[in-house]
């Protein structure tokens, strides 16, 4: 039997489960691990692809099969990718370069495609930045992408961390 913890420790005291924020409307797809067990505590479907990890060395097509899969029976759908993330921890710069590439490629522009095809929107956003010089997580805002139907262009013309960077300091 586990010991009890002091109030201190315990992140709900009384026991309570967290509150279901999110349904089996949304799902999220990711590898083993953090990504999700956080989509499972919140209420989401997860959806776990073979060949999925989180890390450079993840199935990407296997993400978009499965996100583009899951856009028949969700609302929304979730696809953690920490490639880039692990890549800079590791300072290897050109190793985040190759997995942002796949990225863009692999996923991304599948599900461009089929948002373009059904008028749905997609929306990129990264959780936080990682410096591939230090390793270290940035506190520093994230950009986000947010293209579709109906939605209005703004915003610099390019997703990049210096165009996003100079549209924030104007």
């Amino acid at each position: 039997e586990a010991p009890s913890l002091p109030a201190p420790w315990r992140v709900w005291p009384g026991g309570d489960a967290l509150p279901r924020i999110l349904d089996g409307t949304v799902t999220v797809v990711c590898g083993p691990g953090a990504a999700a067990g956080c989509g499972r505590l919140l209420g989401a479907h997860v959806v776990i692809p073979r060949g999925a990890t989180g890390d450079v060395d993840t199935d990407y097509g296997a993400k978009a099969r499965a996100a583009l899969g899951a856009l028949d029976s969700a609302y929304r759908v979730v696809v953690h990718v920490g490639a880039p993330d692990e890549a800079s921890h590791r300072a290897d710069q050109q190793e985040k370069i190759a997995a942002l590439e796949a990225l863009d490629a692999l996923i991304l522009a599948p599900l461009a495609e089929a948002a373009r095809v059904t008028g749905a929107r997609l929306t990129v956003c990264p959780d936080h930045g990682t410096d591939p010089a230090s390793g270290e997580h940035l506190d520093t805002p994230v950009p986000a992408l947010f293209w579709g139907n109906g939605v209005a262009a703004s915003g610099p013309d390019r997703f990049t961390e210096r165009a996003l960077l100079e549209e924030a300091v104007r």
